[in-house]
């Protein structure tokens, strides 16, 4: 029972797509997400939900860690325990909507439109990028 009760009580580290800070896709017209995955190396990865929650984006997951909740809340609260970041969600439904193939993904949803950044780079550039090329220059955050 006790293994139960730590379970469930890290299980807002690794919220599921019901969280607040995920809107259901067809009740946002307008989002940003950034897109990841644990199999990017542990100091990348930091710093990549680091950046993100700097700017205020919501980090995605698309699955568990070897389709196991006990390994995927482990491996999130060694994170969250050991660099102080915050949880992130886990969204298969975005990675499909977006068709995100590949980690990191920058994503700026506006209306039915939305734009992806692929690849390891900087957030601030990722961002403005979108703003001077994107589908999605002229919606601001």
């Amino acid at each position: 029972m006790k293994k139960l009760f730590v379970l469930l009580s890290l299980i807002p580290l690794l919220a599921l797509a019901e969280d607040e800070r995920a809107i259901p896709l067809d009740m946002n017209a307008n989002e940003y997400g950034y897109f990841v995955s644990f199999s990017i190396p542990e100091k990348e990865l930091v710093f990549l939900i680091e950046e993100a929650e700097r700017h205020q984006i919501p980090v995605y997951l698309n699955g568990l860690v070897h389709d196991d909740m006990q390994a995927t809340v482990k491996a999130m609260l060694y994170l969250v325990n050991k660099y102080n970041i915050n949880g992130v969600l886990i969204d298969p439904v975005r990675f499909s909507y977006y068709q995100i193939s590949a980690v990191p993904a920058l994503v700026k949803k506006c209306g039915h439109q939305f734009d992806v950044i692929y690849g390891d780079i900087n957030l601030k550039q990722g961002l403005s990028m979108i703003e001077r090329e994107g589908d999605c220059k002229n919606e601001r955050k």
